[in-house]
């Protein structure tokens, strides 16, 4: 999406630990779960994972449990968290705490085409959201930790015109911009 201007500097990307409502498989969107045991094991975990990686600023969607997620990483590196607005999950409207299934990846499928569903944030809208909170994210020192969902991942994909690849509960991807000015960006899962 080239309307979208993103600071061409490596950033690294992990969507938050699991929920209640991930283990149960639930459209969460910005229902505000927090973490169950598991996702906090999983926040500890990759938090010792990347503790010498050369992060400086840790943002973060303020959903609780993207929220908690960073702040267990930011209390294991000594960093803090700025929380960016922007980076919210998408609203899925009166679909949120639906169980996921076939029919819920096709409307999936049609809403990332454009289509309108109901109370559901549009997808334009919701990358150009995205776009906002990513942008206001890397004018941080850097290198800098997003720590937001997977939707949301979906969206900082479009924006860097990669393929789609879908994160697991504390997935650490590190995105680093193109050697070119029109070159492609690169993503590579580190956990």
């Amino acid at each position: 999406m080239g309307e979208h201007t993103i600071p061409h500097t490596a950033f690294y990307y992990i969507r938050h630990g699991e929920t209640h409502w991930n283990k149960e498989n639930r459209l969460q969107g910005q229902k505000d779960i927090p973490l169950n045991e598991t996702g906090v094991q999983q926040a500890t975990d990759v938090a010792e994972q990347i503790i010498s990686y050369p992060i400086t600023t840790i943002v973060a969607s303020p959903l609780q449990r993207a929220r908690m997620t960073a702040e267990i990483i930011s209390a294991a590196m000594g960093k803090p968290v700025v929380v960016i607005d922007e980076l919210k999950e998408v609203t899925w409207g009166d679909f949120e705490g639906s169980l996921k299934d076939e029919n819920s990846e096709i409307w999936q499928h049609a809403w990332r085409q454009g289509k309108i569903f109901g109370n559901i944030e549009p997808y334009h809208d919701f990358v150009a959201r995205v776009a906002v909170g990513v942008q206001r994210a890397l004018l941080y020192e850097g290198p800098v930790l997003i720590v937001a969902h997977a939707v949301v991942h979906v969206a900082v994909q479009q924006i860097l015109s990669m393929n789609y690849l879908y994160l697991e509960n504390c997935a650490t991807a590190l995105h680093t911009p193109p050697y070119e000015q029109n070159g492609t960006w690169n993503m590579k899962i580190l956990h």
